[in-house]
Formats: structure tokens, C-alpha cells, sequence
């Protein structure tokens, strides 16, 4: 059916940039170089708004669906089973529309399970079927009923497997479901909704996720339409990877099929420098990246000779979730690892293929649920995705990260640095009567140098002591406070360390306590209670590298029993409780959401406590983790599951958004000082001398650009001036 006239601007409607399909683009790049990157280290993003779908009739997208944009930065997403209709909201959190019939109501799109995603034209939006095979358009700025096509020959809908059509000079271009033998493709005119031709090819296979084009690719003009899929076996002569020939006048044919990677979803990237297409996947098959020709198939993969299990798979795998995207030299791929490493893939001119990991924090698990690619004012690739949240056993929430591969590296690494929170010192007369000595939580604290703030004061020693001294940093693990960061550089020696001095405790009862974050433990940290700087003729421990445990008092632990372990990669409260009358004292270490542990009390003979100090010794290189720019906890507890649906994904408007795995609200992330243009953390003179001198330019965030439209203006001006002053 079709409401209204076909103007000849839709005949050659295309996907809308610079993210109006899922994935990106018709080559499946999902990457950006016009979406701007507003947030860093020192200015992370912060909770903006949140939307609740329900309340107004909708709901999240399902699955791997996708949020998509339009040149506006408006959002668009079909929901999910039990819902099933198209939704846009503006980027400021307030709905636009829900797709209507042509009589007014809400368009429903079926009774089936969908993870499909929109397609965004030049004037309408385009959706496809849940469990009833259609294909629908609706006006982009009203959500007002255009056409809807039924497309003929397929078998009934149960579930909607199948990927999110493409769209290409004004052809739609859909996969239907498989019965199990064969499965249709169908070119639709966008301007109509007509039915120009379905043709039947040999597929067993469901398919979902996202297709891509390659415009032109076959010798006589003929375009290529390429997904993946699962057989069960990649050496069984059944294809995990499809390429379809289109001739938009006459129809499509099967072209060719290969073996390939397992996936639960298809995605595959096209780059138009190597002319290759590339898919990656699990490693179940052999390997976890694989390359074909678009016009012949298969050329080879990052482990062509090896059977499974794939002995040349540095990230573990890919495949379940969806964060693949070419990288920026067009002929690197990125994905998202089963470990929290990221696997970087080059096509190398010489035919083979060169394989590395840049690792992260392993709980991190696949990326999740979507990720792009983005490039910031330095040109840096910035790799913006969700997490897994391990709260069952780790305390862990699902979060959302960005991640500057230029300053990643795949190691080996120095090891360090720590992180240090929270410290305090008490006193009292019994245990359940204390009283602060001193506490400092650092977030009164100005990011940058530590010592001659709050009473603090260097410590270091050459070659670990470094060239700056400890830092006050935005935390880069959880988000939002300060922390101080100890980062020991060199191998053999030395020291990275501050001390704060205070007036000596005079009760029974000292209760000394800090929190603590370490990559690694292979660094020795000598804490102290000294009255001066580097003054170990008092109380002292250690957290040596060797055990990787804290001692109680100096190296005693007599019976094996006393000393505590720390852990690497969560949070950990340490803490020494001092009893001066009985002469002994104890150690509990408190792991972020587990359990605290605590050793047996040995003797010691002091009689006070006159300050604290940390130093961090650098001792051997050791395999660490990368450390992300920014992380932003979300309160998603979904342990191996769909936790950030819809997203992460950045819009036109340099916001991060996402569906809340819980609550099923999306939420938009923006940087907590809007105005930080230099990303030093705050709001001041310097952030508007830069807008100044690029006012009436075009630019980017780094130019004063703040609003993301391009241009530096008083728009810009009005939100630097709003800002002014903010204070991460």
C-alpha cells in the first residue's frame, strides 16, 4: 500500500550519515570521522538524561538492535518482542514520534522476537518485520505512514531472523527467512514500496545482524550483497560466509559461499582501499578473522593452516556480540575480545594477515553490545563500547568505556601504576570508639601534581621516582572522583612516592585505611607511618612482588598466617589495626564486592603513629593491562548478557547513549564540564581563548565546537559560558 505521491528526490534515497544504519555504513565500517569526541581522561562523561520508553508506549530495542541517528543527532530504534514498533527521540531526551498506520494508530510490526534496527534516508526512516514479513516506511520528521510492502514467497515469521536491510540509490535491499533449504532476497523502491523482484538462493541458515553492499564490485556493474552466519562446521562445504550477486533489473544470484568463522550474528566489512571483505568471529573454526574477495570468496584468515582450536587468536574471539569496525589506515580491523582484549588485524600486502591483542581489564569480557570507531582532535582512534558487569561474583557493573588505541600497547609492560583512594587514619580508646586523625579522599583536591596540596609532600627516588611527582587524576576505573595515582618508572629501584605528616596519635586503638587499585602486583609498595619523609624507623609493611601479599609489621609473619593477598584489577581495602596496649596488630584486606580477609594478629612495638606514606618501587616488567581513558559505570547488573542495549554509540551530538539493561531506559551520557575544551578538567579562561579563536570557523570539540554541529558559534559560546567554572 502506498499513502501519497513517489517525488523523484526518494529515487535515490541512501543511508544518511554519519551513523543512519547499524554498523555505520553500507560496508559495515562502523566507524565515524564527523561524530565528535567531547570526553577524556580528565573530563569523563556523566548521566545527562534518561528516557523511559514504556512510560510513553514503547520500549528498548531487542537484541543486537541498534540505535541509529539522523544528520540532527535525533535517535531512531525498532523495539523489542512484546512491543515491536519504531520510536525517535530528540537528542535532549524528549520524544518525537511513534511510527503510526495510516489511520493514526501505533504502527506494530508484528508478533515476532525482532533485533533489526532502522534504516535513516534522506526524508524517511525504514523498518522491517517482526514475525510477519513486511517491510515499511515512514516520514523521518513525523513518523507518519508512507508505504508498507508484504514480501511475497516467504515462509511464515515466527521470529524475525533476519538481518537489517540496506539501503542503496533508492533500492532496499531484504534477506528473508530461511525454510531451512533456501531463503529469498527481495529489492524494494524506496520511493514506493513496489516489489521489484525476489530471487530464491540457497541458504539453510538463519541470519540476523547486518548486511553490506558493495556498489558496482562484479565485473559488469553488478552489486554485492555479503553476510555470515553459523553451519555447525567451518570444513563442512557449507558456508558460513555468503556473497550474492544484484543485478537491480533482473534479480539476484548466489555468487558464492565459503567456510568461515562462527557467529551468532553476521557482520561483515568492506574496505574500498584493500578491496576485501573481512568478517570477525569466534575461533572455534580455526581462526577468528577471515578475508574474501567480494567477487571469488575466501582468500585466507589470521590462521589459514591451522585446524581448530585456532593457535593464532590473540583476543580469544569474537562473534557474539557485535564491536568490529575497520580501522583508520583501511586495512587494520579492530574487534572486541571474549577477555576484554582488543584484537587488531591487519591485512597485510603480501597476502597474510598479522594478528595482535591490546589487552584491558579481563572482566570486561566481549565488548557489548555494539561499538564504534571514532577519531578525536589529535587524529587518535577513540574505540567507544560497553562492558560485561560480573556483579554475581566480582561486584562488578557493566560500563561503558573509551578506550585511545594510539596509547594502547600489546605489551610488554611497566608494570604499575596504582591507584590510592580514600585514606584515613583513626584513634580511640577501643575499636568501636574512633575518632579521625586524618582523611583525605583527594576530590577537594586540583587534578595534577600532588605534594603541596592538603599537607602532602614528594618522596621519590631515581630511577622509579620518575619526572613528575604523584598525581591527582580523574579515577580511570570507575569514573567521576579523584584518586592519586603512583606510577613507578623503571625496573631496578628506587621510588614513586608522597607522604603526609600529621599529629601523632596518642589512643590504644589505630585503625589505619586506604583503598587501592593495581593492574598488576609486581611492584613492591612500601606504606609507612614515619614522622618525616622516607622515615622507616617506625612502623612500616610491605606488598611485596614475590607473594604479591602485604605483610602486618615489616617481614613478620611467623606462622604463615598473618599476611593478606591482594588483588589485581578491583578495588581493595586495606587495612592495619593497631593495638598499642596489647602490642600487636592485624590485617584485613576487603576485595571491591567480595569478602573481607583477615590475618592472624602478630606482635609489634610502637607506640604511635606520626604520618603516612606510600612508595611504589619498581621492580620487573611484567604482561599488564591497558588502561582505558574513560569508564563509566553504569549500575547494569546483566553478568553475560545484553547489558548497554541499543549502544554504547556516540550521536551526531557527542553524547554516548545506551538502554540501560535493568530498567530498560536509555540514557545519554555528556562530558561533566561541557566548556573543558582543552580536557584539563576544567571550565576557565584558557577553554575560551580557544573557542574565541576559532569563533565563526568550522572545527571540532578541540576547537570550541560544543554543540557538535560543526561550527564554532554562540551556541558554543553560551555553553562554554554556562560551564564556566565547572570543576571535575
Amino acid at each position: 500500500t502506498l499513502l501519497g505521491g513517489a517525488p523523484a528526490a526518494w529515487a535515490q534515497d541512501n543511508v544518511e550519515g554519519p551513523w543512519g544504519a547499524a554498523n555505520g555504513d553500507i560496508f559495515g565500517r562502523a566507524r565515524s570521522d564527523s561524530i565528535p569526541v567531547m570526553y577524556c581522561a580528565n573530563n569523563p562523561p556523566t548521566e545527562a538524561w534518561r528516557f523511559n520508553a514504556q512510560a510513553v508506549g514503547g520500549d528498548r530495542p531487542g537484541g543486537w538492535g541498534s540505535i541509529v541517528f539522523d544528520e540532527d543527532g535525533n535517535l531512531y530504534w525498532r523495539t523489542t518482542l512484546g512491543n515491536n514498533k519504531l520510536m525517535s527521540v530528540t537528542p535532549q531526551g524528549t520524544l518525537r514520534w511513534i511510527a503510526k498506520t495510516a489511520g493514526g494508530a501505533d504502527f506494530v510490526f508484528g508478533a515476532g522476537w525482532n533485533s533489526s534496527s532502522p534504516i535513516i534516508g534522506a526524508t524517511r526512516v525504514y523498518a522491517l518485520g517482526a514475525g510477519n514479513p513486511i517491510l515499511a516506511a515512514f516520514n523521518k520528521s513525523d513518523g507518519t505512514f508512507v508505504w508498507q510492502a508484504t514480501l511475497p514467497g516467504e515462509p511464515s515469521w515466527v521470529d524475525n531472523q533476519q538481518p537489517t536491510p540496506v539501503l542503496y540509490n533508492g533500492k532496499l535491499y531484504v534477506l528473508g527467512q530461511t525454510d531451512g533449504f533456501a531463503a529469498n532476497v527481495h529489492q524494494v523502491d524506496a520511493a514506493t514500496g513496489a516489489v521489484d523482484w525476489t530471487s530464491s538462493i540457497n541458504l539453510p541458515f538463519a541470519v540476523l545482524g547486518t548486511m553490506a553492499l558493495v556498489p558496482g564490485v562484479f565485473p559488469d556493474g553488478d552489486h554485492g550483497l555479503y553476510f555470515n552466519t553459523d553451519s555447525g562446521s567451518g570444513s563442512d562445504g557449507f558456508g558460513e560466509m555468503y556473497g550474492v550477486r544484484i543485478d537491480p533489473v533482473t534479480g539476484a544470484t548466489l555468487a558464492w559461499e565459503a567456510d568461515g568463522g562462527k557467529v551468532a550474528r553476521s557482520h561483515v566489512i568492506y574496505s574500498p582501499v584493500t578491496e576485501h571483505l573481512y568478517t570477525h568471529t569466534w575461533n572455534d573454526y580455526g581462526a577468528t578473522l577471515y578475508v574474501f574477495d567480494p567477487v571469488t570468496g575466501f582468500i585466507t584468515s589470521n590462521d589459514p593452516n591451522d585446524p581448530s582450536p585456532c593457535g593464532d587468536c590473540p583476543a580469544g574471539g569474537h562473534g557474539f556480540y557485535d564491536a568490529g569496525m575497520l580501522g583508520w589506515d583501511d586495512m587494520t580491523v579492530l574487534a572486541g575480545g571474549f577477555d576484554g582484549r582488543i584484537g587488531v588485524y591487519t591485512d597485510n600486502p603480501d597476502g597474510t594477515v598479522s594478528s595482535a591483542a591490546l589487552p584491558y581489564t579481563a572482566f570486561f569480557g566481549e565488548y557489548r553490545v555494539l561499538g564504534q570507531l571514532l577519531k578525536n582532535g589529535d587524529g587518535d582512534p577513540i574505540f567507544v563500547s560497553g562492558t560485561n558487569s560480573r556483579c554475581g561474583d566480582l561486584g562488578e557493573d557493566a560500563r561503558v568505556v573509551v578506550l585511545n588505541l594510539a596509547k594502547a600497547t600489546t605489551g610488554p609492560f611497566e608494570d604499575g601504576p596504582m591507584y590510592v583512594d580514600d585514606v584515613e587514619v583513626l584513634q580511640g580508646p577501643n575499636i568501636g570508639s574512633l575518632s579521625t586523625v586524618f582523611a583525605d579522599n583527594f576530590d577537594a583536591l586540583s587534578l595534577g601534581d600532588l605534594p603541596g596540596q592538603n599537607g602532602w609532600e614528594d618522596d621519590r627516588v631515581p630511577p622509579s621516582g620518575g619526572t613528575s611527582p604523584v598525581q591527582v587524576i580523574v579515577d580511570p576505573t570507575d569514573g567521576g572522583n579523584k584518586v592519586i595515582e603512583l606510577d613507578a618508572a623503571g625496573t631496578s629501584g628506587g621510588w614513586h612516592g608522597c607522604y603526609r605528616n600529621f599529629a601523632d596519635t596518642t589512643d590504644n586503638i589505630v585503625v589505619i585505611r586506604w583503598r587501592q587499585w593495581r593492574p598488576d602486583l609486581t611492584d613492591n609498595h612500601w606504606p609507612y607511618w614515619g614522622d618525616f619523609v622516607n622515615d622507616f624507623s617506625g612502623p612500616w609493611t610491605l606488598g611485596w612482588d614475590i607473594t604479591q601479599k602485604y605483610f602486618p609489621y615489616h617481614f613478620d609473619d611467623p606462622n604463615g598466617t598473618a599476611s593478606v593477598a591482594q588483588n589485581a584489577g578491583v578495588w581493595d581495602t586495606v587495612e592495619f589495626v593497631y593495638d598499642f596496649v596489647n602490642f600487636n596488630v592485624q590485617l584485613t584486606i576487603t576485595p571491591e564486592g567480595g569478602p573481607p580477609v583477615t590475618g592472624t594478629p602478630v606482635d609489634q612495638f610502637e607506640f604511635a603513629i606520626f604520618g603516612i606514606g606510600f612508595q611504589l618501587e619498581g621492580t620487573a616488567i611484567s604482561t599488564n593491562v591497558n588502561v582505558p581513558d574513560v569508564v563509566v559505570p553504569t549500575g547494569i547488573c546483566v553478568d553475560h548478557g545484553f547489558t548497554t542495549r541499543g549502544g554504547p554509540l556516540t550521536g551526531p551530538d557527542g553524547k554516548i547513549y545506551y538502554f540501560h539493561g535493568n530498567t530498560r531506559e536509555l540514557v545519554a551520557l555528556e562530558p561533566t564540564c561541557r566548556g573543558d575544551v582543552n580536557c584539563d578538567g576544567v571550565t576557565s579562561l584558557a577553554d575560551l581563548a580557544i573557542l574565541l579563536a576559532h569563533f565563526g570557523s568550522s572545527g571540532g570539540f578541540e576547537d570550541g565546537d560544543l554543540d557538535g554541529d560543526g561550527v564554532v558559534s554562540l551556541a558554543d559560546l553560551a555553553i562554554l559560558l554556562s560551564s564556566f567554572g565547572c570543576t571535575v
